[in-house]
C-alpha cells in the first residue's frame, strides 16, 4: 500500500510541460511502465520506479499470503481449500490506454464475468477477473486477463475456455469496442487442450473436440478434428467444414462452392455438373462422371476439356466425336455409331420387340418364326429341314415337296391324279389314284 501511495505522490513531482522520454521497462510481475506513464502522466523514470516498486509490493504480498495459507493448512487441515481452475487469455481491445480508465476496466471485467456465467461459473466477483498486464499497441490494447473460478468448477472453466477459443472475434466486446478480438486462450480447465470439449478419462486424452474455431468465412476460421490418440488438431484445409482423421477434408466436407479432390483438398466446384475433376477456377475439365442415366459421358477436347453425353444411349464408351466405340451389356453396335439391343440368337442381325424375335438374319440364313434358320436352296421352299439347305419341308402356296424332298413341285390339278409332271402343254398325270387308270396323261375310271 505504501508503494502505491508513493506512486500517487510522485505524480505531483512531475515537471509540467517538459518533454517526457518514453518508458520501455516492464517488471517481471507484468506491471507495464509504459501504461503507467500514459495513464498516470508520469515521465519514463518515475513510471519505471512505480512499476518496479509496485511489482515488489505485489510479490511480497503474494509471498505473505502463501506463507499464511501454508501455516493455516498445517494448523487446520482442510480450512484452506485448493485454488479453483483458471482461464487466461489476451483481449485485443480496440481502444487507447487513455480511454481504458478504471471505470472502463471494471466494465471490461463485468463483460468477462457475463461470459463466465454463461459457461456455468458461479460465485464470481470483479476481483475474480485479474488484468495481469495492459500493453498499448498501434490500434489496440493487449490486455492479458486471468479468470479465477471457484474450486470444483472445472467443467465451467473448460466451457469458458472453449467459448473464448471458438470465438476469437469476441462479439461480446463489440458493443463497446468494435473490432476487438481474443487470442492465446489457456487455463487449467481439466483438459490440457483448449480445443478439447470433453476429456473424462485423462486431461491429455480428448474424447470430443470443439467443431471449429473462429467465424466461418472470416480469417482464422478452421474446423477441428480428433486424432487417433485423442488430440485435437486444426484442419489443414482452410475451406473445409468437416475434416477427416488424417487432417484432410472429408469427401463432402468442403464449404459451399467447393469440392474435395482425391487428396482431400477443397477445390472450386466444377461449373459443369458432368465434370468430376477440373482446374482450380472451376473450368477446363480433366475427367467426367461415369454416366448420366442411360447415357455415357465422354471428355471432349473442346475449350480445354468439356464433358458431353454420348450421342446414342446404351453406349459404354464414346470417341471424342460422340460416336459409340463399345456398347453396354445386352447391346451391340448398330454399325452407325450407335447401339441396339443384342438378339438372343447370335445369327440374328435385327430383332424387334424382344431379343428372341428375330426379323433379319446373317447372310445364308433366314428368319423363320422369329428364329434364324439355314436358308433353303430349293426353289419355292418356305422351310428346309433343320441343318439342311437341300431338302424342303414346307413349300410355298401352290407347291408341294417332291417325294425325295429335294424340290418343290407345283400342286397337281389333274383330277384323280396322285402325281403330276410337267408336260409340253402344262401338267400331266404320272400316277392316278385307285380305281382310276392313267390314259394319255389323264385318269379314267375303269
Amino acid at each position: 500500500m505504501r508503494v502505491w501511495l508513493l506512486a500517487v505522490a510522485l505524480i505531483g513531482c512531475v515537471a509540467c510541460g517538459a518533454a517526457r522520454p518514453v518508458a520501455s521497462e516492464k517488471s517481471d510481475d507484468g506491471v507495464d511502465a509504459l501504461f503507467l506513464q500514459s495513464w498516470m502522466g508520469l515521465d519514463a523514470e518515475a513510471a519505471a520506479k512505480v512499476a518496479a516498486d509496485g511489482a515488489a509490493a505485489l510479490a511480497a504480498r503474494r509471498e505473505l499470503l502463501n506463507s499464511a495459507r501454508s501455516r493455516g493448512e498445517q494448523m487446520l487441515p482442510g480450512a484452506y481449500p485448493p485454488p479453483g481452475p483458471t482461464v487466461a487469455f489476451t483481449a485485443q481491445i480496440a481502444t487507447t490506454a487513455a480511454r481504458f480508465s478504471i471505470g472502463a476496466q471494471n466494465t471490461y471485467r463485468g463483460l468477462v464475468l457475463v461470459e463466465a456465467k454463461k459457461a456455468g461459473a458461479s460465485g464470481l466477483t470483479l476481483a475474480s477477473v485479474d488484468l495481469q498486464s495492459i500493453t498499448p499497441g498501434p490500434a489496440t490494447l493487449a490486455v492479458r486477463t486471468q479468470v479465477s473460478l471457484k474450486a470444483g468448477q472445472e467443467a465451467a472453466a473448460q466451457t469458458l475456455s472453449n467459448r473464448l477459443a471458438t470465438k476469437p472475434d469476441a462479439p461480446w466486446l463489440d458493443n463497446l469496442w468494435p473490432g476487438s478480438s481474443v487470442s492465446d486462450v489457456a487455463g487449467s480447465t481439466g483438459c490440457s487442450d483448449p480445443l478439447c470439449r470433453s476429456c473424462p478419462t485423462s486431461p491429455g486424452v480428448c474424447t470430443e473436440c470443439v467443431p471449429s474455431i473462429g467465424t466461418k468465412g472470416r480469417f482464422g476460421y478452421a474446423s477441428i478434428y480428433e486424432t487417433a490418440d485423442g488430440k485435437c488438431r486444426k484442419c489443414l484445409e482452410p475451406r473445409c467444414t468437416t475434416c477427416a482423421a488424417n487432417g484432410r477434408c472429408a469427401a463432402d466436407g468442403c464449404e459451399a462452392g467447393y469440392k474435395a479432390d482425391a487428396q482431400g483438398r477443397c477445390k472450386k466446384a466444377c461449373r459443369d455438373p458432368l465434370c468430376s475433376s477440373c482446374a482450380d477456377n472451376g473450368r477446363g475439365c480433366y475427367a467426367c462422371v461415369a454416366n448420366s442415366g442411360i447415357f455415357t459421358v465422354y471428355l471432349s477436347p473442346k475449350n480445354g476439356g468439356q464433358c458431353r453425353l454420348c450421342a446414342r444411349p446404351n453406349c459404354a464408351s464414346c470417341s471424342s466425336d460422340g460416336r459409340c466405340t463399345a456398347c453396354s451389356d445386352g447391346f451391340t453396335s448398330d454399325g452407325r455409331g450407335g447401339c441396339r439391343r443384342a438378339c438372343s440368337d447370335p445369327l440374328c442381325t435385327l430383332c424387334m420387340g424382344s431379343p428372341s424375335k428375330c426379323q433379319q438374319c446373317a447372310q445364308g440364313y433366314q428368319a423363320v418364326g422369329g428364329t434364324c434358320q439355314l436358308a433353303c436352296s430349293v426353289d419355292f421352299c418356305n422351310k428346309c429341314y433343320p441343318g439342311s439347305a437341300n431338302f424342303c419341308k414346307t413349300c410355298q402356296d401352290g407347291y408341294s415337296p417332291s417325294a425325295n424332298k429335294a424340290a418343290c413341285v407345283e400342286d397337281c390339278n389333274v383330277s384323280n391324279c396322285s402325281q403330276c409332271v410337267a408336260g409340253s402343254r402344262g401338267q400331266v398325270c404320272a400316277r392316278c389314284i385307285a380305281p382310276y387308270f392313267l390314259s394319255g396323261g389323264r385318269c379314267k375310271r375303269r
